[in-house]
């Protein structure tokens, strides 16, 4: 019985991206030649490790034993690789997602000196304010704002989201003061389509709900802080967004005493392989590192 280690290796792309033509993609396989390729590893160990459809595939109970071992098969050798041959660079293909303000703010900006560590690497970066799924969309790493769901994907919290309810000066100076939460249902509040209320947390742990309304509804955070700076109305922004436009005095706090809820964070988030690659892990940290620096630059809005 003799294994193909490519063969391994694409079997754990294939579970991880539930598309055949995809994971052969990142090794120049045709589907054709990847569904070969497959189907070939299938007869060395005697059983069928994937269903397949026209539009995807899923493991079997077997492919799922066996992808535990390959996992650890394609960990193994990717570190021996690494320390035999002094191989320290990074290569491959690295596909990320991430909502398009955030990375327009705080991905873009830093790209050019992670691209410059990472010589051999090839990035792929989709910018949408869409959830995309990371399976059918092919992608390693997502990075993703506010309250995770459950799912099977895997996720490391880089830094925490807070969120600040702001409005403009010239708002403010022409409405009834904000003095409580409840005092927002008679104001203009920039919300979700689909929302009707906002949860606050008061400095003695007391929760309140509050149903709030506006003329002016969005999906997305640039629309609301464009809103809310041309006097809209009160917009819920995080602070990473909001931060610039509070010291230079263009939007305002309001009610910084209570905290908005439910609490969010900044995730990296990737499929549940068993295995981060190398391109993925060094991703991860670089924007983790870089958050870090960002926190306090933020919180200084605040002061």
């Amino acid at each position: 019985m003799s294994f193909d280690l490519k063969s391994i290796q694409l079997f754990t792309r294939i579970a991880a991206l539930g598309q055949i033509g995809a994971a052969g993609r990142e090794f120049r396989l045709s589907p054709t030649s990847a569904t070969q390729r497959i189907k070939a590893l299938e007869n060395v160990l005697g059983t069928r490790l994937l269903n397949r459809s026209t539009r995807s595939v899923s493991l079997t109970p077997d492919g799922e034993a066996f992808l535990r071992h390959a996992t650890n098969i394609v960990a193994s050798m990717d570190e021996a690789y690494s320390e035999l041959s002094g191989e320290a660079e990074v290569s491959g293909t690295l596909r990320v997602t991430s909502s398009a303000t955030f990375g327009r703010l705080y991905i873009m900006p830093h790209l050019r000196r992670f691209m410059d560590l990472h010589p051999k690497l090839e990035l792929e970066l989709n910018l949408s304010d869409t959830v995309l799924d990371m399976v059918e969309g092919g992608f390693d790493l997502a990075l993703r704002i506010g309250v995770l769901r459950d799912s099977q994907l895997l996720a490391k919290k880089l830094a925490p989201c807070r969120r600040v309810l702001v409005a403009s000066p010239c708002y403010l100076e022409k409405h009834l003061p904000i003095s409580t939460p409840a005092d927002l249902s008679v104001h203009e509040c920039l919300v979700d389509g689909y929302k009707n209320s906002w949860r606050f947390r008061h400095p003695d742990g007391r929760e309140e709900n509050v149903r709030v309304s506006g003329r002016f509804k969005s999906n997305i955070g640039e629309a609301f802080s464009a809103a809310a700076l041309d006097g809209f109305g009160v917009a819920a922004l995080s602070l990473w967004h909001a931060h610039v436009a509070l010291k230079q005095g263009a939007l305002r706090v309001v009610l910084p005493e209570v905290e908005l809820l439910p609490d969010w964070n900044i995730y990296a988030v990737q499929t549940s392989t068993g295995h981060t690659p190398a391109r993925v892990r060094v991703f991860r940290e670089f924007m983790e590192a870089e958050l870090k620096l960002q926190q306090p630059i933020w919180e200084e809005a605040l002061r």
